[in-house]
């Protein structure tokens, strides 16, 4: 197969999610709801988004 590209355009993603540690109660809950696994937990207990796994949905902003 050759495929032939028609057209290209650039892509924009949506909302990338970020976790304000100011804020955050550490409660856990984006990381449990968030479908994509682009929130992790780190060793000193702290939330951390990863970019290249967030898809922008906004479940966590919806729930925190």
């Amino acid at each position: 197969m050759q495929p032939v590209a028609k057209r290209t355009v650039d892509f924009y993603g949506g909302f990338e999610a970020e976790i304000i540690d100011d804020k955050c109660i550490k409660c856990g809950k984006c990381f449990e709801k968030c479908r994509f696994d682009a929130i992790k937990k780190t060793d000193s207990g702290n939330y951390r988004v990863n970019g290249i796994n967030c898809e922008g949905c906004g479940v966590c902003k919806l729930i925190c």
